[in-house]
């Protein structure tokens, strides 16, 4: 629909969705652990590059206490809770990192729909200020 284009483009130019990146860029601009991470949380590199600081962030973040990061005799790290004695190979913080992607997406969206909604209010303003035609 046009109607959707036209909307997005004046989102894109208002900053409101975050401009798209081609593959190569991201590929140029963040490691591929980075990479691997962005995927991991569910992030499209190619299509979101906005949200790879948050992947970037995540592949450095240290447990939070009293969690403790160990490796296996393989070489794989694994995360260990003293107090509760448990054991595990995902990051205690990656539901966090992915609420924290949920949420920037939202953002976005969010901007959108005020845009559009605002887009959609001048229209009609300006639809009825439109007078019909007499005919005599």
């Amino acid at each position: 629909c046009e109607c959707v284009s036209t909307v997005l483009s004046r989102c894109l130019a208002h900053g409101f969705l975050r401009c798209r990146q081609k593959p190569a860029r991201v590929r140029q601009a963040y490691s591929d652990e980075v990479v691997e991470m962005a995927e991991y949380l569910g992030i499209d590199p190619e299509e979101e590059f906005y949200l790879m600081t948050i992947a970037q962030e995540a592949l450095t973040a240290e447990p939070p206490p009293p969690w403790q990061e160990h490796e296996d005799e393989k070489g794989d790290l694994f995360y260990y809770h003293p107090v509760t004695r448990k054991s595990t190979y995902v990051h205690p913080l990656d539901d966090y990192f992915k609420k924290k992607v949920m949420e920037e997406r939202l953002k976005d969206v969010d901007k959108a729909e005020e845009l559009f909604s605002a887009e959609a209010d001048a229209s009609n303003l300006a639809f009825d200020q439109i007078k019909p035609p007499h005919f005599s």
